[in-house]
């Protein structure tokens, strides 16, 4: 199977650190394919705002549900949540 393994945790050295290492670890040993994103690792920002969806109308309300449904279509999401 595959697997994503997400943590969002500031303290790789965390309960939730460790929980993942181990998660992890047992998921690989099994003979799963694991990946993993590691959010505070990459900076990631938790807030949306309008800069997430920069070929939006401004003029428009923002709507982040549509918006983000729309940005996903036309692949014009920013940068960080594409990669991801």
């Amino acid at each position: 199977m595959k697997y994503l393994w997400v943590l969002a945790h500031p303290e790789r050295q965390s309960l939730s650190g460790a929980l993942s290492r181990h998660g992890v670890a047992a998921l690989t040993a099994a003979g799963h394919e694991v990946r993993q994103s590691d959010l505070y690792a990459m900076i990631w920002k938790a807030v949306t705002d309008a800069a997430d969806f920069p070929n939006r109308d401004r003029d428009e309300r923002l709507y982040c549900m549509v918006a983000s449904r729309q940005a996903y279509d036309s692949g014009t999401q920013s940068a960080d949540v594409a990669a991801e």
